[in-house]
Order: C-alpha cells, then structure tokens, then sequence
C-alpha cells in the first residue's frame, strides 16, 4: 500500500515540474535592443624593435702607418674635419729614401749601358766603316725606372697622411685601434653616430607587413625609458626573410624614424613597437549580437513582441564587433544581449 502512495506522490511531483516547464517556456523573454551602427575596425600591430641612431658613419683608413697618437676615445664628440690621429711615418720615410736611391741605380746602370753600346759602336767601326750601328734595348730599364717612380708617388702620398680626420659630426660609439698599432689602409678606425636623431628597426610578420605603409604613424614605448615616443614608417626592406629557421614565417625589416629625441633614449634598448592599421567605415554589430549555428551566423529581431532569427554574412572582425557584409542593415533594432535565450519566434519583452 506503501509502494502505491509513493508512486502517486511521484507522479504528482513530475506533474508540478513540467507545468511549471510549460509555464515557464511560455513566459516573455526579457531583451535589451541596440542599433546595427557604422564605425571603423582599426588594427594595432605589436613587435618588439631595436632603438639605434639614425645615422652611423663609419671611418676606414686611406694609408699604412703606425699610430703615433690617438686623439679620441669612445663616448668623444668629434666634427667633420678633426684630426682624430697622428701617424709615426719613419718606416715610409725610410723606405722612400731606399726607392730613390733604386731609382738613381736603375738611371746609372741604363745609361752606362748606352756608353757600352756605343763603344762598342765606334771600334765596330774602326774595324769596318761600314758597320750599323744595332739600336740598343732599353726596355728593361725603363721598366723599372717606371716601377720606382710609382712606388715613389705612392710613398709620397703616404707622407702627406700623416692624419686621419673624421668624416662626419658625430659621438664616438666604437673605437677599434689603439695608440702605437700598425694600420693599413682600408682598415675600420671608429664608428661615429649622430645622437640628433633616433629610428627602430623591427621584424613585422609577412602576414601584417602587408598592412603597413610608408609614413604611417607608429608609438613606441620600453622598459628602459619613462616616456612614450611618436614615429612614422620610414623605410621597409624590399625583401621579406626568414630570421628563424624553426619557423617558416618571412618577416620584413622595418624602420620608424622617431620625431622627438631625449636625453634617456640610447642605442641599443629593446623597444615595443604599435602601429596603428587605419580602415574603412564599416557596418558592425556586437559579438554578444551574433549566435552561430552549423557554421552560419545569426542576429535577431523582434516583430510584433517576437524574436526573429535572420542570418547575415560577417566580414572582418576584433575584439569587441563583426563587421555585416549582409543581412542587416545601418539603423536596425537588434537584440544585443542575451540572445542564447532565443529560439526563433520566443516571446520577448523589450526591457
């Protein structure tokens, strides 16, 4: 007999719940409306970047000689023009005056093989009157009469370099010779930067390279320096690499040119880099807006206290809107909110 109230008792409970179920599925949902509007999907491009001068010059020696004094050190400001070393020139001296006397040796042993020859002419003759005189080959003396004469000019230009002078205004920020070193030519002296201005060099993605564009505005910042910077593109790399070789992404060397400089900026700070993508006006409607469903994407309406579900197409899209190729237009009422409650046709009540 138990048993039997027991049941009853269940079923009654059962009964309960799902009146309140139909009850409850027939109840207005409460909804809150919003506009389809119109506005732009800008993007912000972060990399990490390099901050150097804008420009470094570097000084290479024109001549062989030993360093007899160094006139600068690194962290000197220098002007185009400064005699920045003094060269110990003894070893070109000396050998200048050795060529020259090679040179006098050359001159003498070619001349006295003119006498020779014609000596030897003039017993030919009182042999016989009617000897030719042969014409005498000088060829090789006057060869190196002229291999002298260019070592000479060579060594006297050398002399004139006693100097080297700096090629551009700049603070020294590499120093790569000492006091009493032998130099030869074409050897690099110092590197010179121009602190007047700053620029960054930054890897950008190929994928986002695309985006950018000469002249676009860009915001740096670190943690090495207080202040926030402005700059503009100034340059991008004709070529896109691969810097990494575990990763199969190409990137686009990128340099911003910085418009302001200050005292607390160096060369060499790691830098964060933001670049501003600009666009269109687009129509948009909220993320909270759109429910998707087997792939498609949908909005809803209210008709007549009704929700009506409508698919639309969406383009582009961030963090806070899709961007509505189609199915919605600019001004449309839309739920925004909630709308994981809604099936197509539910009751609403517009809050």
């Amino acid at each position: 007999m138990k048993k039997w109230i027991w049941v009853i008792v269940i079923v009654l409970i059962i009964g309960v719940i799902s009146s309140f179920s139909i009850i409850a599925m027939n109840q207005p949902v409460t909804v809150v409306l919003g506009e389809v509007t119109q506005q732009s999907m800008a993007e912000e491009i972060y990399v990490s970047g390099k901050l150097e001068t804008k420009q470094t010059t570097p000084l290479y020696s024109d001549t062989n000689g030993l360093i007899k004094e160094l006139k600068v050190k690194e962290g000197d400001k220098i002007k185009k023009g400064q005699v920045l070393i003094t060269l110990n020139m003894d070893s070109v001296t000396q050998a200048l005056a050795e060529e020259l006397v090679s040179l006098e040796i050359t001159q003498a042993e070619r001349l006295a093989a003119k006498q020779e020859h014609f000596k030897k002419f003039q017993q030919q003759q009182i042999e016989n009157q009617d000897a030719i005189n042969e014409p005498l080959n000088l060829e090789q003396y006057d060869l190196r009469i002229k291999t002298h004469n260019i070592k000479i000019n060579a060594m006297e230009k050398k002399l004139v370099k006693d100097e080297i002078k700096a090629n551009a205004d700049g603070t020294v920020t590499e120093l790569s010779v000492n006091s009493g070193q032998l130099i030869s030519e074409g050897m690099l002296i110092l590197k010179a930067s121009d602190f007047s201005a700053y620029q960054v060099v930054a890897d950008i993605n190929e994928i986002e390279a695309g985006k950018v564009k000469l002249g676009m505005p860009v915001t740096i910042s670190g943690e090495s320096f207080a202040d926030v910077y402005e700059g503009k593109v100034s340059k991008m790399a004709s070529t896109a690499v691969v810097t990494d070789p575990a990763y199969k992404d190409a990137f686009v060397a990128t340099t911003i040119a910085l418009q302001q400089v200050s005292d607390e900026l160096r060369p060499g700070y790691n830098v964060n880099v933001e670049l501003n993508i600009p666009d269109k006006q687009r129509i948009v409607v909220p993320l909270e807006a759109v429910v998707q469903s087997e792939g498609k994407s949908y909005i809803y309406k209210v008709e007549q206290n009704k929700a009506v579900k409508v698919q639309i197409e969406t383009g582009k899209e961030n963090d806070e809107y899709y961007e509505v190729v189609s199915g919605a237009a600019l001004g449309d009422k839309i739920v925004i909110k909630d709308v994981e409650l809604l099936t197509d046709g539910s009751k609403v009540v517009v809050q």
